[in-house]
């Protein structure tokens, strides 16, 4: 396996990184958003994608950087990552009348991944975000894996594309099986 860590200038990155070694991988590298195009991308096998502030379209090179990758890597975005893949899916964002910073919640798994292997079908999320991608504008192609107790979507999947959306933080304390989340996406 090698791993690209995508660092959207977030201090959540060090959480990630933390579960990955904790998953045991250590062959990896993390590059910041802003030179993700200088990369020879086709070393990689797996991407994962931080959080970060802002929208992706203000986060450095990681949509064409994206675009190069979804079809054929298998990458896990985690807030503005998930946001990321939603818009390259052709979903839009749009802005939660109350932003989601700091809050706890349950989450609710409603479609099989293996993501969420060994998983129970509840528990705790934490969250950071002030945007979701809206589900009217969702293609086909979009699967909702999980939403929270107020019915929001909190994880996504490409149906053909191997790619994972996650608008929630497996790397927060707030989140309950953050580490098994991470090790059954790194054996995908």
């Amino acid at each position: 396996m090698k791993l690209l860590i995508i660092d959207n200038y977030d201090s959540f990155t060090f959480n990630l990184i933390q579960l990955v070694e904790q998953a045991g991988i250590t062959d990896f590298i993390l590059v910041k958003n802003d030179q993700l195009m200088q990369l020879d991308e086709q070393i990689f096998t797996h991407i994962i994608i931080s959080p970060g502030p802002g929208l992706a379209s203000e986060a450095g090179e990681l949509l064409p950087f994206l675009k190069k990758v979804v079809e054929t890597t298998p990458v896990l975005g985690i807030c503005l990552g998930y946001e990321a893949l939603s818009e390259l899916a052709g979903a839009r964002l749009r802005q939660l009348d109350e932003p989601l910073h700091g809050i706890r919640n349950i989450g609710y798994i409603i479609a099989p991944h293996p993501i969420f292997n060994q998983l129970p079908e509840l528990f705790h999320i934490g969250h950071y975000h002030s945007w979701i991608a809206d589900e009217l504008t969702f293609s086909a192609d979009i699967r909702i894996l999980m939403r929270d107790e107020s019915g929001l979507n909190m994880a996504i999947a490409h149906r053909i594309q191997p790619w994972v959306g996650l608008l929630f933080h497996p790397e927060s304390i707030m989140t309950e099986h953050g580490l098994e989340m991470i090790k059954n996406w790194l054996s995908l």
